[in-house]
């Protein structure tokens, strides 16, 4: 797709680009022919409210902040606070769009430009499950992170119990650096996490293969 608007991203310090104009909705990652990532805002409210509202209860298992998203205004006060965040250059939330369709999320959280990393986090719509959708759009996220912001790092966290999340990253490459015991709570009751990592020079590596 062209774009018509300046870009939603401009070269900052360090390699790392400062986050502007996130509102205009220019940054577009095709991940497939009929599906791409685009970041979201305060006017998507409602249709991100009635994508969790059909998915509600495939997505609480796992991903606590459903519960923020109790109705179109809540969801819509949750969007503008991840637009500040993105504002600031601490986050971004991206979209994940098939055929027109919101099918999930991908989220890049903890951006830290000092130390060049960020770590990925991500849902997707129950009826899209096991179709390598999620694995492909990671990947995007991904070489996008590495080749136009020049990160050196990143990062996925998933439970322990939470075997399709982890299979994402253990296809994609990223190396199970650690497990920490009982270090996320969910609805009051304690999991394992798993951590993967992910150098921009192992991803290089990957890709030349």
């Amino acid at each position: 797709m062209q774009c018509t608007d300046p870009p939603i991203i401009s070269s900052g310090g360090n390699h790392l680009p400062q986050l502007v104009r996130y509102d205009r909705l220019m940054l577009r990652l095709q991940v497939r022919p009929d599906c791409w990532l685009r970041p979201l805002v305060a006017r998507d409210a409602s249709l991100l409210f009635w994508h969790v509202e059909a998915n509600r209860e495939h997505l609480r298992a796992w991903v606590e902040e459903i519960d923020a998203l109790a109705d179109e205004s809540a969801t819509r006060y949750w969007l503008e606070q991840a637009v500040l965040r993105a504002r600031e250059g601490r986050s971004l939330l991206l979209g994940y769009f098939e055929g027109g369709r919101l099918i999930g999320t991908v989220g890049l959280h903890h951006i830290d430009r000092a130390d060049a990393s960020t770590e990925i986090g991500y849902w997707l719509a129950e009826d899209r499950q096991g179709q390598g959708l999620m694995t492909a759009a990671v990947s995007a996220v991904v070489t996008y992170v590495f080749e136009e912001w020049r990160l050196n790092r990143v990062e996925i966290v998933c439970p322990e119990e939470n075997a399709r999340s982890r299979a994402i990253p253990e296809r994609l490459g990223f190396v199970l650096e650690g497990q920490r015991r009982q270090a996320m709570m969910l609805r009051s009751w304690p999991y394992d996490l798993c951590d993967y990592g992910l150098l921009a020079s192992e991803w290089a590596r990957r890709r030349a293969r």
